[in-house]
Parts: structure tokens; sequence; C-alpha cells
């Protein structure tokens, strides 16, 4: 049985797809589906925590993808709205001709779908699921020969259809013309209201004035509005009508014994036709999420078995974003079962969670993510506390509606959970909520439950720094523009930029001087040293991209050599492979010693290290800008 996440736990989960807004990406989904049917489903899509369940809706999004991929197409055009008809059928109701002509349209889909997956050995899931399409050629044939796309009743569906339709035409065409030929006798004589043939009650009739009816001998059938004509029946006529009417009933009663047939044969197939009506739906729905995945650049994700939780994300990026989105790494669960994102306002701390939340959600929901790796164990539950959450209806301020869901959250998570929380410790006293926000993510990381939260709390980010369980991230700010860069970098806590973007946003100098002059001579001095350490790591990402160009032009210079001296290419192989792990050597020395004072600066209670610590950061520095770490430039084969 299906356990969905929605399922598992209570409302908790349903508030987390609300905040994490997961219905903006079932409804971009569902865009692509082709059946109504298959839509709606799409929009009650739910996450699931059963694997079975996981990896089958995978791999259909998979196999799907790669159809697409290969420029197949399935054509549902023909599928139209039957469940109704059919399942009227089923309990003995006769169809309309329309109705019918829809369902052979339908089945004729099916074996146009059964044919073209049917036999796919590269498609192994879908083509099972074609292969279960009943075919019913020999139903659409008969269909086809009894009903026309217009929902008419061919002749050749009963042999003796067309010779009833012969004897009321017959007939009609002889009361026709004996009525004309009463028309024209009394054109002159004014009775008629109209020289017209008209119906009434299943009688063809003459239009005669009221007052004259009296002087033609027949049967008034009906009477105008007005009350000023009479639709009168000659009596001469009568017998005439009489044949046309017997042939016509005979061959209405004809077309419902036709009818009556054709709905039993639905009746008949009609569980075959629900069934395959289903595995269509499925099949729409697997092609509408392979379609959603190369909109979104997806990779399938990779569900591995894990003694603890565990998550994983490269070049992860917000999936309603799009084009805008900035990808980021981002890994939670195994050694350290707690992050916290530090960094300043609108630097990306919430779209990192959001992305986190959200991409795992799509994951055990079948749905492929816009990230170059995803790796992940199966969560049981979901739960974010993300925005405000005040509840004017439960007179709640938002510290309280935050307390009430977390409390509800930390009663219900389990070691196989994901938590979220966004702004912890926030809405109250700074160093009341600071603690806070220290002893939930201490309950968490003891309990091993994976946990990401943000906050702007310094010390939180400082005690997290020296947790063994716990490990800081940041965002930053481009240190010349101060433009936000939106990129997650783990390892260390971010800063919050207050006071300079105070200064560029037009406050008062001296305002801000005074604001700086008020934090403690530490808090200064760390900060600067944590503004020079971001100021290196951005030097050092633009070195180590340099190596990996130069690297990569070294590569090219191999393959040009091995090209035009072909004995020797061996010998220049090794040479260069020797200058290539020489230069990765360095850079990976480098960039431990980069690290470590990343650390080191980082615990601002080691005073006595900060010094030294900042000599390292100029040593770097400057090796960094060292001539022997500028790209090489490549040299001319001569």
């Amino acid at each position: 049985m299906t356990r969905n996440l929605v399922n598992h736990t209570n409302d908790l989960t349903t508030q987390s797809l609300h905040l994490l807004e997961f219905s903006l990406v079932t409804e971009q989904v569902a865009a692509y589906t082709s059946l109504p049917q298959a839509r709606e489903k799409l929009l009650a899509l739910a996450p699931s925590s059963d694997r079975d369940n996981i990896v089958s809706r995978q791999q259909e999004t998979l196999e799907a993808k790669r159809f697409i991929e290969n420029n197949d197409s399935l054509d549902f055009s023909g599928i139209r709205d039957i469940q109704s008809p059919v399942q009227r059928a089923a309990l003995k109701g006769t169809l309309k001709g329309q109705e019918l002509w829809e369902i052979h349209d339908t089945i004729r889909t099916f074996r146009h779908v059964g044919s073209t997956l049917g036999n796919r050995t590269d498609l192994p899931l879908l083509s099972t699921l074609a292969g279960s399409i009943t075919n019913l050629k020999t139903f659409e044939q008969e269909l086809e020969a009894s009903v026309d796309p217009d929902g008419e009743i061919l002749d050749s569906a009963s042999p003796y259809l067309k010779g009833l339709r012969a004897q009321s035409e017959n007939a009609h065409l002889r009361l026709i013309e004996a009525l004309e030929k009463t028309i024209r006798r009394l054109r002159r004589s004014d009775i008629l209201q109209e020289p017209l043939v008209t119906e009434r009650n299943g009688r063809l009739v003459l239009l005669v004035k009221m007052e004259m009816r009296h002087r033609i001998p027949g049967i008034v059938h009906d009477v105008s509005d007005s009350g000023a004509t009479a639709f009168l029946e000659p009596l001469q006529n009568v017998s005439l009508g009489n044949e046309w009417r017997e042939t016509f009933l005979a061959t209405h009663r004809e077309k419902e014994r036709v009818l009556q047939n054709l709905s039993e044969m639905v009746s008949f197939h009609s569980y075959d036709i629900l069934r395959s009506l289903d595995i269509l739906t499925i099949l729409d729905i697997a092609l509408a999420k392979g379609r959603y995945s190369l909109a979104i650049d997806g990779t399938p994700p990779i569900f591995i078995e894990a003694d603890e939780a565990y998550v994983h994300l490269s070049q992860a990026r917000h999936p309603l974003l799009r084009t805008s989105a900035v990808p980021v790494d981002i890994s939670i669960g195994g050694i350290n079962s707690a992050m916290l994102i530090t960094g300043p306002n609108a630097g990306g701390k919430t779209v990192a969670l959001k992305t986190l939340g959200l991409l795992t959600l799509m994951a055990q929901s079948g749905l492929q993510v816009p990230a170059s790796i995803c790796t992940l164990t199966i969560f049981d539950a979901l739960y974010v506390d993300i925005g405000d959450q005040q509840s004017i209806e439960r007179s709640l301020s938002s510290f309280s509606s935050h307390l009430q869901t977390l409390g509800s959250i930390m009663a219900n998570a389990t070691p196989r959970s994901l938590v979220l929380l966004d702004e912890l410790g926030t809405s109250t006293d700074p160093e009341e909520g600071a603690a806070l926000a220290k002893a939930v993510l201490g309950y968490f990381a003891d309990k091993k439950i994976s946990c990401v939260a943000t906050t702007h709390h310094r010390e939180v980010a400082a005690y997290v720094q020296e947790h063994p369980a716990m490990i800081n991230a940041s965002v930053g700010l481009d240190p010349s523009s101060l433009a936000p860069i939106y990129a997650l970098t783990t390892g260390l806590p971010g800063q919050s930029y207050a006071l300079t973007i105070a200064s560029r946003m037009g406050i008062s100098p001296q305002i801000v001087e005074k604001a700086r002059s008020l934090l403690s001579k530490d808090h200064r001095y760390t900060e600067q040293l944590l503004k020079q350490l971001e100021a290196e790591r951005h030097l050092a990402i633009q070195q180590r991209q340099a190596t990996q160009d130069a690297l990569s032009r070294a590569e090219n210079v191999r393959r040009d050599l091995e090209e035009q001296l072909g004995t020797l290419g061996e010998q220049k192989a090794a040479i260069i492979e020797e200058a290539r792990q020489q230069i990765q050597v360095q850079a990976d020395k480098l960039w431990k010693r980069l690290h470590r004072s990343e650390r080191a600066l980082s615990r601002t209670e080691h005073k006595p290290r900060l010094t030294d610590e900042q000599k390292d950061v100029a040593r770097i520095r400057n090796e960094l800008r060292s001539a022997r770490w500028q790209p090489p430039q490549r040299q001319g084969i001569g």
C-alpha cells in the first residue's frame, strides 16, 4: 500500500507542502498533459515514503524522458471523455451514436499506443504498461461499420436497416408529392396561410387559415400560438402518411436495436476499456513528467540505503525561479545532522532552504530535479516552518505561532525526517532567542534528526562551529558591490553587512560610525578578519578556476601533440601529467591552509591565535598573487 508523506503524520506535512509552494510545481507539470484525467491526478500529486512506489514513479519519468529525447511521441488526440458512457453501458444503459463513435476513437488510440510502445525493450516499464492495454480491434471495426463520425447509424449496421430506410424514403417522397399537389390546387383559394409542408407530432401537414379549416376534410394536429393557423393533414393523404409513419418508426426501432446491441458490446468490454483508459492516463502523466524534466534540465535522483537520513544536492536550482535561480550545493545528514545557514538579508538563505525542501519533495514524488547531482535517503516526513505564521484568529503572535509549530515538529519528527526552520530564534529577545535556537539545534543533533535552519544570531553560529554534529554554512555579498551572490558556502558562518548596507542606503555616516563604535573590540576585530577571509575566498575560487582552465588548455595541447607527434605521445603525456599533478598538489595544499584559517577565524573565543591566523591569511593572499599561480600561457607547437 502506498504511503504518502501527506498522510504519514498530520497537518504538519500538508502545511509544509503549502509553505514550499509544491502546488506550483505540480501545476507546471500538469500543463504538459494531454488528458483531463491526467491533469487532475498530477494536480493532486503528493510525495511518497514507500520505496517501491518512488522507484516505480522515477522509472516512469526516466523512460518517458528517454522516449521524448528520441523524438518519439504518442498521439492522444483520439482520447475522449468516455468514462461516464462506458459506466452507463455497464449498467445496461443504451448509448447514443456520438458516444459510440467517441468510444471508437478512444479504443483505436489504445491500439496505436499499444503498438508504439508495446515492444520497446529500452522502455521496459512503459512497454509493460502499454502491453497490458487490451487490443479491441474487432470491436473497433464493428463500431466503424455501424456508426459514422457524426454519430449516425450506417446502413451497414444491420441487414434490414438499408431496406427500411429505402421504404421510408420512398413513402416520404410520395407523401410530399401528394401534399404539394394539394397546395397547387388550393393556391388561389385563399385557404392556405402559407404554401408550405411542415411536420407536427410526426405527421406531415399543411398550414391552413383557422377560419378555413372546415373547407378541407382532414385532421388538425396542432394550432399556432396566435391561433390563426391550423396544422392540418388532409384526409386524402392519411393513408400515405400512415405508410410513411410506419416505415419511419420501423427504421427508428431498428436503429435503436443497433444502438442497444453496440451498447451491450461496450458493456461486455467495459472493464478492459476503463482499465486501458487508466493505463493511458498513467502514460500521459509519465510523458508530462518527462517533458517537465527536459524543461528544467532535470536529473534523476539517486536513492540510497543508509543507517542515517541523508540528502546531498549539487548545483541545485529552485524550480520556480527557472533561469534566475543561482545553483547551490547543500548536504545534510550523516555526520552533520544539523546545519545552520547565516548571512545578510536577501542573500539567499531562505531560497537555499526552500530549494532543499522542494527538491526533496519532487524526488519522492517521482519527478526529476533541477540539479547536477541529487542523492538522498527516503524521508518519512518533511517538516517546514518558514515565514510569518502569526494567527489573529487564535490570538497568537509570530513568536508564539512559531513555537507552537516547532513543538509539533519536535513531537513528530524522527531520525528519518527532514526539518527546515527559517529564522530560528527571532521575533523575541535576542539573547533568549539565541539560547532557544542553540537548544533546538542541539535537540535535533542529539536525536540525529536532519535539520537545516537559518538565523541572524552570531552566537548560535559560534555554538554550531564547536559542535561535532553540526555545521555552519553561509550566503554572502560581493565584497566590492555588496550585491547578493546567493551561493551557499559550507564550513563558515556568514556576515550580516548590516552597517555597511546601512551606510549605502543613506543612513548618516555619523550614525553608522556611532553604531560601529558600540560594537565590542573582539566583534570588530573578528568581523574584519572574516571580511578579509571572504575576499581571499573569492580570490582563491577565481584562481582555482584559472588553474582548471589552464589544465584544460594543457589537455588540449596534449591532444594536439599526440596528433602531430604520434611516436612521442607517451613521453609528452607523462610530462604534462606530471606538471598537472604538481599544480593540483599545490592547489590542494593552499586550499587546505585557507580552510584551516577559516576555521580558526570563526572561533572567536580563541583570541590569542587571531594575529597568527591573520598573518597566514596575508601570506596566502601574497602567494595567490605570485607569478607561479598565474594561468600558464599556451605555447605554440613548433
